[in-house]
């Protein structure tokens, strides 16, 4: 557990922010410190964003979910609170023009080798997830720290402007006669709303990147994908796996390139391949879903 000492640090770095961000990553998920998480958004309303498996630690619809100004909440963010995510090639390891040269940075961390391995960390904060939140969160209530308001209107903007870019780019692929990724995904989305607890498995650089903007996840842990390395392979591995451990219904969403591919004619085949592929498995995952 954290010293006193080094709580009040943290304590006082967010006390002083003007723009300040968490950042959740697969360790927020994998300490199942969602509840405390929660109750650290819900009292403080610092816009969050998670990483591609830490989604659902709060879910993707809370409105102080700022996934959708991505690029601006990093970019201007003075002080950064890691809960369970490390600095790593991911992150551009910490550096600009990812984030501010001057950013403050609060790592919520149980290994304390992963601190100042890229960036300087200003309150390092080590144990486990739960356990150091349960001291973090009554002591940012005590000090009435709460996002500032311009701040979380500046976000809302920008959020509402890529949202409506996303939603046209959507509306683009649907009224296209060829199957893209858009218009193959969105489907997979209005299912797991329907059915929060159905996990999802995705692998694919352009399937694993726009489906994780555009499915969104309530629940923590029901997202599974290449992880850190990115080693591709292991979907289907992944989604026996869980169907076997959870007895839980299961999509697994693969396909790579495909928007790329289509382009090139002599792989037309492939392309098409691919996506009966994708399809194939959604279309069987939704049969057992009704």
């Amino acid at each position: 557990m954290p010293s006193d000492e080094a709580i009040d640090r943290a304590v006082e770095l967010l006390k002083n922010a003007k723009h300040p961000v968490i950042l959740l990553g697969k360790g927020a998920a994998y300490a199942r410190s969602e509840d405390e998480v929660r109750e650290l958004v819900d009292k403080t309303k610092i816009p969050f964003l998670p990483m591609s498996m830490a989604k659902g630690v709060v879910p993707d619809d809370s409105p102080s979910s700022a996934d959708s100004a991505r690029s601006l909440s990093l970019g201007q963010a003075d002080v950064v609170l890691l809960i369970g995510a490390r600095l790593n090639w991911m992150l551009s390891n910490g550096e600009a023009p990812l984030f501010r040269e001057d950013a403050k940075f609060i790592q919520v961390e149980i290994d304390a080798i992963e601190f100042n391995s890229n960036r300087k960390i200003d309150a390092p904060l080590q144990g486990d997830i739960k356990s150091v939140l349960q001291k973090l969160v009554p002591a940012i209530e005590k000090a009435g720290i709460k996002a500032p308001q311009d701040w979380l209107d500046l976000i809302a903007q920008d959020s509402k402007k890529n949202n409506d870019k996303f939603a046209a780019r959507i509306s683009a692929s649907e009224a296209k006669p060829t199957l893209g990724y858009y218009s193959a995904i969105e489907p997979i989305n209005d299912l797991m709303q329907k059915h929060p607890d159905t996990y999802i498995i995705s692998e694919g650089a352009n399937t694993l990147d726009i489906g994780r903007n555009l499915v969104g996840m309530q629940k923590p842990r029901h997202r599974l994908d290449t992880g850190t390395w990115g080693v591709m392979g292991v979907g289907l591995g992944y989604a026996i796996a869980t169907a076997v451990e959870t007895g839980k219904p299961v999509i697994a969403l693969e396909g790579h390139l495909v928007s790329m591919v289509w382009k090139w004619k002599p792989f037309v085949v492939t392309t098409y391949l691919l996506l009966l592929s994708l399809l194939t498995t959604v279309v069987f995952t939704m049969v057992m879903l009704t």
